[in-house]
């Protein structure tokens, strides 16, 4: 990539950063409300992937309108990307939780409070979770009207030798084997299930497949989600070679214009709206291209390459579109070489052709970054640029020449 086209995709890149920043503050997304009057109101919320859940939320009726904060007190439900939050009266344990608080206290502290909890499975089981002001969680049944807490809690113990050590009250183990007892086997996940987010829910989702009951609508958001999708553009490669003779050294070798295309999988994590995601890509990629050293040595070096790509990606959602930045690398495997030097007569030279190379290494490994755009969800526009890292092709008297590739690209893909 030349340094014009790297300046431009990094004003672009930067450009997108600030635009994040500044629309920062305030994220409306579509949602909903139900009343008291069991009545449902569209709108908009101000999320921002609450740690803890809230105690108000920001609804507005437009983006337009003046916000309104509604408490527990005053509505009986809302969801909003993906997270749909229910107003209960539940009774909560108050003790201490983290290590350095822990006490010599087996009994738990119960506290009644009227929160907004969040629902992870909606069905005829479900899960209920709440994140309290102190950062403490808890896991909440429905049977009926009632919630019921899963309890759970760490103690501090006197062992025979008088040493101190930190116990834990299990109890929500008997509580689950009761109340998902009609899965026979769930005894076995059961029985190393830990107090967590992850682990409650995959538990929940092997109850549902193993009891053949159906899900209902309102649990995406801490569900993973798979999306697929194709890619294809242009590519332009650069090569430079860092030591030998100076007809590798000092040749100028063009960068090379190339089409590319292939499939990607992405892994969208749970929550978040999408936001975070894996995105592993399988691509083809070439280049080829010639270097002139005084018009007296002539080289041809080129590969296709099979691509194996790995992103972290991070989304900023907008209404109508979203754009992204990501971050990874690529393993590629060299096939169909293009391997060839041309040396013309001149004083002290005499005129030659063959092979460039006793070896050119095939293997590719590079890092890379890129950002683009989102469009409706399914059309993709992106740029990327990915340095690859130093590799060495051999001469046939075995001496190892240095050699630097790396390729920027323009794609355009669709999601299926």
């Amino acid at each position: 990539m030349k340094k014009n086209d790297f300046r431009n995709f990094t004003y672009l890149s930067v450009l997108l950063l600030l635009t994040s920043w500044s629309q920062a503050q305030k994220n409306l997304q579509p949602a909903f409300i139900v009343t008291k009057g069991n009545d449902t109101v569209q709108g908009f919320i101000d999320y921002h992937n609450w740690d803890k859940n809230p105690s108000t939320i920001n609804f507005y009726r437009s983006v337009a309108e003046k916000e309104t904060a509604y408490s527990p007190s005053d509505i009986m439900a809302f969801k909003v990307s993906g997270e749909y939050y229910q107003s209960a009266i539940v009774t909560i344990d108050d003790s201490p939780y983290k290590t350095e608080d822990l006490k010599e206290e087996v009994k738990f502290n119960y506290v009644n409070r009227k929160v907004f909890l969040l629902c992870l499975i909606n069905g005829e089981k479900n899960l209920y979770y709440y994140i309290d002001e102190k950062a403490k969680t808890h896991f909440f049944t429905k049977n009926d009207s009632t919630y019921e807490l899963l309890l759970y809690k760490r103690y501090l113990k006197l062992d025979e030798l008088g040493d101190v050590t930190v116990t834990e009250n299990k109890k929500y183990i008997g509580q689950l084997t009761i109340y998902l007892g009609d899965c026979h086997g769930i005894q076995d996940k059961l029985r190393y299930i830990k107090y967590e987010r992850k682990e409650m829910v995959n538990l929940f989702l092997y109850y549902y497949k193993c009891s053949k009951r159906k899900l209902k609508d309102g649990n995406d958001a801490f569900i993973k989600h798979n999306e697929m999708g194709v890619l294809a553009g242009v590519s332009l490669t650069t090569l430079k070679y860092s030591n030998g003779m100076n007809y590798f050294t000092k040749a100028d070798f063009p960068a090379s214009t190339n089409f590319t295309a292939g499939i990607f999988y992405n892994i969208v994590l749970p929550r978040n709206f999408g936001r975070l995601s894996i995105k592993n890509e399988f691509l083809y990629h070439s280049f080829k291209t010639t270097g002139n050293y005084k018009d007296i040595v002539y080289t041809d070096v080129g590969l296709h390459y099979f691509m194996i790509t790995s992103m972290a990606r991070y989304k900023f959602l907008r209404q109508h579109f979203n754009y992204f930045f990501e971050s990874g690398f690529s393993v590629g495997m060299g096939f169909n070489e293009t391997n060839y030097q041309k040396f013309l007569e001149a004083p002290l030279q005499r005129a030659y052709e063959g092979k460039a190379f006793q070896k050119l290494t095939r293997e590719f490994i590079g890092v890379g970054f890129g950002a683009g755009l989102q469009i409706k969800k399914r059309y993709i526009i992106e740029s990327r640029y990915v340095f690859g890292i130093k590799k060495s092709d051999y001469l046939p008297d075995k001496v190892a020449i240095g050699s630097v590739s790396n390729y920027g690209a323009l794609l355009v893909g669709y999601q299926f």
